[in-house]
């Protein structure tokens, strides 16, 4: 892994869920830093900074959990992503399959490497580091 890339962005509304991200990365080899937001004008804001570090970035769809008002959906995250060039791969993780699969062919369109992750039960953080694995190449690095 490229050191120089280990952090993993984050779009999530979800102590819960984040919670279970950061439990699902400890099994890999390699240390990652989770940057999280709960919502869609704070990631843009800070964007600049973080992008050119990032290993992988993932979105979530709906945001009603968060804590900031009004605080954005996924479609608004691939907006602030089109500013950008690909630097890495995206997993859209969402209960919502159809709003996910939206995101998914937007961020494709505009050049980035996604994929979609169902999210809508506990044991989807297993299909999500699978995910992580495949879209970042670690699936090849262990068994």
């Amino acid at each position: 892994m490229d050191n120089e890339r280990k952090n993993i962005l984050v779009l999530e509304d979800s102590e819960t869920r984040i919670g279970l991200m950061r439990e699902a990365l400890g099994t890999l080899p390699g240390s990652f830093t989770l940057q999280c937001w709960d919502n869609v004008w704070a990631m843009r804001k800070q964007m600049p900074r973080w992008l050119p570090s990032a290993y992988l970035i993932s979105l979530d769809y709906d945001l009603g959990d968060s804590r900031t008002p009004n605080p954005g959906n996924g479609m608004d995250a691939v907006q602030a992503l089109s500013g950008h060039q690909p630097m890495c791969p995206i997993i859209v993780h969402t209960s919502l399959s159809q709003e996910g699969r939206e995101m998914v062919r937007a961020l494709r369109e505009r050049g980035w490497s996604a994929e979609q992750v169902l999210f809508n039960k506990r044991e989807a953080v297993q299909e999500w580091l699978n995910a992580v694995e495949m879209l970042t190449g670690l699936d090849q690095r262990h068994p």
